[in-house]
């Protein structure tokens, strides 16, 4: 068997849609590979933890297995060495830090392409400059916000905000500034959603890791919401 032949056997072994169709049926493949997803879905969910284990031990455990899989200092200077693993890591997060930017305006151009409505305005880059507010000499800048409806969508990268579901108050997740604690980030976090609200602003908090596991469920949950603004204004 050549190696073109043994990568075509593979993927016809695939759990697949395509495939499940072929061997058993429209109707019936679909319901298949649909069971399929969301057992996978289940096996690698918060749910499934606190299910086996109960609440408190499940979601310790949970915690301790997502911490073991993010890509962290600490996890690359043991894969490569102090030295290397820093250089790594520093490459790595370059990468991330465009990766959000990209993640994040792809999801808010979905958005309002889904919503096709031209009679609010859309605030978020590339398509603007950030929405922001000002105060005590300080600028606070937004991911995005509809101002007519006085909503605002934050965008949060788990290293850089310190993802509570991933890091402890104390851990120092950035690694281009080790004096900043988690606590420290939550604290400048809820300063800026806090002057936001007392604004009169609604403000939906979205999490990189959280969209990366389900971004079909944040965009129906942000369509849903600001289509429910959108028949009270």
């Amino acid at each position: 068997m050549t190696d073109e032949e043994f990568k075509r056997y593979n993927n016809s072994r695939a759990i697949t849609l395509k495939n499940m169709i072929k061997k058993y049926g429209k109707e019936e493949g679909t319901k298949v590979f649909n069971e399929y997803r969301e057992k996978q879905r289940y096996k690698k969910s918060k749910q499934r933890y606190i299910d086996e284990f109960g609440e408190e031990q499940g979601l310790k455990i949970f915690k301790e297995i997502n911490k073991k899989k993010i890509q962290s200092l600490e996890n690359f200077q043991i894969k490569y060495g102090k030295e290397e693993g820093l250089r790594r890591y520093c490459d790595f997060l370059a990468s991330r830090r465009c990766s959000f930017s990209k993640m994040a305006s792809s999801l808010f151009r979905k958005t309002e392409s889904s919503l096709n409505r031209n009679d609010i305005t859309y605030i978020y880059q590339p398509k603007t400059e950030e929405f922001s507010i000002y105060q005590k000499n300080r600028s606070f800048f937004y991911d995005f916000c509809i101002p007519e409806l006085k909503f605002i969508i934050e965008f949060n990268g788990d290293i850089f905000h310190g993802n509570p579901q991933l890091f402890n108050e104390s851990d120092c997740p950035n690694p281009f500034d080790k004096t900043i604690t988690a606590k420290q980030m939550w604290s400048n976090d809820k300063e800026k959603i806090d002057l936001a609200k007392s604004k009169g602003f609604e403000v939906m908090v979205i999490w990189e890791r959280d969209y990366r596991n389900d971004p079909e469920a944040i965009m129906n949950n942000i369509i849903k919401t600001i289509s429910e603004k959108l028949k009270n204004s």
